[in-house]
């Protein structure tokens, strides 16, 4: 079975090739086909195409987090401009004129389980360019007065307002050691065993 959709006058808007549609929210239908989930406008134009596993509102925002098997998220607006490629770990509702955003998760293998590197925040603007880097484990918007969002990391904070501008404090400069192999045993190399060359006569 296929869904499409038409409008009140029987006008084909979709056409039957998707395996679901869902309902219409600000002018625009989330659409499956087999190779994945994407977005049209009530005009039946293309505005994310259909190859990301998960699409999902942004809060109540005009912003849409999508993402992709191996866990990691971008971000559209509904008009179906790209503001940040799936490489991230997720989004949070914008503040302002800034979009907080989760670095990627990093994980390693221990005891048979992954273990997941502790949540980064930084902020990005509307056009998806980094303004703050993801150095940051605690975010309270409207502290210590309303406009302003405070950035923590362990006893370490610094306040910035709603357009990423530092008013106290100081910036984190602490950088962040990604783990490394639990195994301290040099690697051995096998050493190639060169033959000799034959020369015919």
């Amino acid at each position: 079975k296929c869904q499409g959709v038409v409008n009140w006058e029987g006008k084909e808007i979709i056409p039957c090739n998707y395996i679901s549609i869902k309902e219409l929210k600000y002018n625009t239908f989330q659409v499956s086909s087999s190779k994945g989930i994407g977005l049209m406008d009530t005009l039946g134009r293309m505005l994310i195409p259909p190859v990301y596993a998960y699409m999902q509102d942004l809060r109540d925002t005009n912003f849409l987090q999508v993402g992709r098997h191996a866990g990691t998220w971008g971000l559209y607006d509904r008009t179906g401009k790209l503001i940040a490629d799936t490489l991230f770990g997720g989004f949070e509702e914008p503040f302002g004129s800034l979009i907080p955003f989760y670095a990627d998760f990093n994980f390693r293998i221990q005891n048979n389980s992954r273990v997941y590197d502790e949540k980064r925040i930084g902020f990005m603007d509307y056009s998806g360019n980094i303004l703050i880097e993801p150095m940051y484990d605690r975010i309270n918007r409207d502290y210590p007065k309303k406009g302003q969002i405070r950035l923590a990391y362990g006893n370490n904070y610094c306040v910035i307002d709603d357009k990423g501008k530092l008013v106290e404090g100081q910036f984190n400069t602490v950088t962040f050691q990604k783990p490394t192999s639990e195994s301290t045993q040099p690697s051995k190399l096998k050493k190639k065993k060169h033959k000799k060359r034959v020369r015919w006569l």
